[in-house]
């Protein structure tokens, strides 16, 4: 009975510690728009050149048949070989939706044609990196799965050459504090079904 109970526990909270966060651009840009990324949003820190771009834009500025799913994407603005994001806390960054900026759907001078991402510490050591092939016709999802990032480094594979981010998704990792207070009412919790069970 008490590894039942634990187990129910377990299940109840497995929740709470693994409950992924997607963070979408549309609310910053979702028309024919164009705009640097606010500092704080999502409670991100952003490198002055990281923006938001709408579907319009991208779709009927050059001739695309897809944009992004939130209605906006944020991408490397100035076509910046690198741009950057950081948060306050450490977080999980579980991967984004990426695609290039395509004309007609199509890979053109203009396009990156991958995505490398450098995940760091909060000591600014690497930690893992990530990247992959980006498609000139829609939005694919690359997985990254790094724990305890403190900042995310995206590059284009050259200079005026760019690339599409949607759907950033991320674990906020848990303080100390509020690991223990959630393990203490967990073990009040297990005393008081171990209490009900035995009296």
């Amino acid at each position: 009975m008490r590894k039942l109970c634990l187990v129910a526990l377990l299940i109840v909270t497995l929740p709470i510690l693994t409950h992924a966060t997607v963070l979408t651009f549309g609310p910053i840009c979702s028309g024919s728009c164009e705009t640097q990324i606010p500092t704080g949003y999502g409670g991100f820190t952003w490198s002055s050149d990281f923006y938001a771009v709408g579907n319009d834009y991208f779709m009927s500025g050059y001739g695309n048949t897809y944009g992004a799913p939130s209605g906006g994407a944020a991408f490397n603005g100035y076509g910046d070989v690198t741009v950057s994001m950081s948060g306050g806390t450490p977080f999980n960054f579980n991967g984004a939706d990426f695609t290039t900026w395509a004309l007609n759907d199509a890979y053109w001078s203009e396009s990156s044609n991958t995505i490398t991402i450098d995940a760091y510490d909060a000591f600014s050591n690497l930690l893992a990196t990530c990247g992959a092939t980006l498609s000139p016709t829609g939005y694919n999802f690359l997985p990254c799965n790094v724990n305890n990032v403190s900042t995310l480094v995206f590059s284009a594979d050259g200079q005026s050459r760019w690339w599409l981010m949607d759907d950033f998704t991320y674990n906020a990792v848990p303080e100390p504090a509020s690991l223990i207070l959630l393990g203490t009412g967990l073990l009040g919790l297990a005393g008081a079904v171990r209490r009900r069970l035995i009296g």
